[in-house]
């Protein structure tokens, strides 16, 4: 056999597999908010991680990501967030917290996915 004959010639196509649609019981976010450790006046970072159904994380971005940070004090109001797109899957959440000693709730939100929530403390 011989490639010139065409006998036992190996074919190859181009193939790419996306990942499905978002799923937020495998999707991650990640940072110092998601722990605690949030000085105020420091920018702080929050990354999301978009994933399907079967964990594999998506390798495109386009997807609408905001954030709601929900302090606890009914004084303070609420403070919304758009994240920044990486183009890679991943988003960047940029937070500012401007009073010391405030504790919040992070709700994260991706469009086709539901609310995911996280604590943060300042």
């Amino acid at each position: 056999m011989n490639a010139a004959d065409g006998a036992g010639a190996i074919v190859v196509r181009d193939v790419q597999v996306g990942g499905g649609a978002c799923d937020p019981t495998h999707c991650s976010v990640t940072g110092a908010a998601t722990q605690g450790k949030v000085r105020a006046w420091e920018e702080s970072n929050v990354l999301v991680t978009a994933a399907d159904r079967y964990g594999t994380p998506c390798i495109t971005g386009g997807r609408v990501v905001t954030a709601e940070l929900k302090p606890a004090s009914k004084k303070l109001e609420p403070l919304t967030v758009d994240a920044v797109d990486n183009d890679d899957g991943t988003y960047r959440i940029p937070l500012l917290i401007m009073h010391e000693g405030v504790r919040a709730l992070l709700h994260v939100s991706l469009v086709g996915c539901r609310r995911l929530g996280f604590r943060q403390a300042a």
